[in-house]
């Protein structure tokens, strides 16, 4: 463990955002099997993926972590909390949950779980935020049953509001609230 711990669970731990993070970020984030659950642009250029590191660093208004697997002390995902500081945030005290993990080999062994616990608990303990919400593809149902899981809620659907390998596909919208999480 060569860098700051910002958080840290049983099997995990979250760390800054590092530019040594560039390289397998950018591995990652143009590897189709990764891109089909993330909404962002694709492909990605290595140029393009730094400006996006480098501005997820500096931003005030995100909490944007490394997520470490303690054995191996092994890079596997970031997760965030997202426009904290906008107006209608800030008075509402929301943010907006994001998560990718780009190792793929160490999917499904509850690492994301638990990055998102340590997540949920700094945003309500620490931002004293009332609510996290998040969107996910409504084919993912894997990350849904997760969250689920973790107390959020379905809220809603954006319907067709992303256009990818030739089709529309629905945004779900779940959240928590801090007295769910804290049940």
């Amino acid at each position: 463990m060569d860098k700051a711990i910002f958080l840290e669970g049983k099997n995990v731990y979250l760390r800054p955002l590092d530019m040594d993070d560039l390289e397998t970020f950018y591995v990652w984030f143009n590897n189709p099997d990764l891109r089909q659950y993330l909404m962002l642009p694709f492909p990605i250029s290595k140029e393009g993926e730094k400006d996006f590191l480098e501005k997820m660093m500096k931003d005030e208004g995100s909490v944007t972590l490394s997520i470490i697997v303690k054995k191996g002390d092994k890079l596997i995902g970031n997760i965030g909390l997202h426009n904290i500081n906008t107006p209608v945030n800030r008075v509402s005290r929301r943010a907006m949950l994001g998560i990718a993990l780009g190792d793929l080999e160490e999917a499904s062994k509850g690492y994301g779980t638990e990055a998102i616990r340590l997540m949920l608990d700094y945003g309500f303990d620490s931002l004293n935020l009332h609510r996290i919400e998040l969107g996910v593809f409504d084919f993912n149902e894997r990350a849904r049953k997760a969250y689920r899981k973790l107390g959020f809620r379905e809220e809603g659907v954006k319907r067709e509001a992303v256009y990818m390998k030739g089709e529309y596909h629905d945004i779900v919208l779940m959240g928590i609230l801090r007295k769910e999480w804290k049940k």
